[in-house]
């Protein structure tokens, strides 16, 4: 059902989190011409997230994964990407910057303190890569995605919406 969503819509990036078979999806897409990657959880295997691009349209120039337990932020994963135009006339010739994370969710720790760290961990490896994908001192425009696990009204919707 998923998949007849998304070949309905027809989207040139797709984002996906809290899945369990990487491969299964990866065969599905490239099907329809889709191209992807992902970053696996290593403690909890549904916290996965991936990232599928249309391949006559994009290419990943770099990719970074991001493990937030090596940050002490508990075991959730964050996926960058750095996405160019395949025809680049009329585009704009640094690409863009694709984020994909899947923040914490758990009762226990619902200050938020630990999705706040996530999230800023993100946003600071998502500014340097679109700084180093820059062109003529331009950064690289962000795309930011996943599920936050926020309310409106939280922390993190709070530093999303306002910086």
């Amino acid at each position: 059902l998923a998949l007849q969503e998304i070949l309905h819509w027809n989207p040139d990036i797709i984002c996906a989190q809290e899945f369990c078979d990487f491969s299964n999806l990866e065969n599905m897409l490239a099907e329809h011409g889709y191209k992807g990657t992902h970053v696996p959880c290593k403690f909890n295997k549904k916290d996965t997230c991936a990232t599928f691009w249309k391949s006559s349209r994009l290419v990943c120039c770099s990719k970074q994964e991001v493990y937030y337990a090596q940050q002490r932020l508990k075991n959730n994963v964050a996926l960058l990407l750095h996405l160019r135009f395949a025809n680049a006339h009329g585009q704009p010739p640094e690409g863009m910057i694709v984020a994909n994370t899947h923040l914490l969710f758990n009762a226990a720790y619902g200050d938020g303190a630990h999705q706040l760290g996530q999230l800023r961990v993100l946003l600071g490896r998502m500014s340097k890569m679109s700084e180093a994908a820059s062109c003529g001192g331009v950064p690289a425009p962000c795309v930011l995605a996943g599920d936050f696990n926020a309310a409106p009204g939280s922390a993190v919707y709070q530093l999303l919406q306002t910086g």
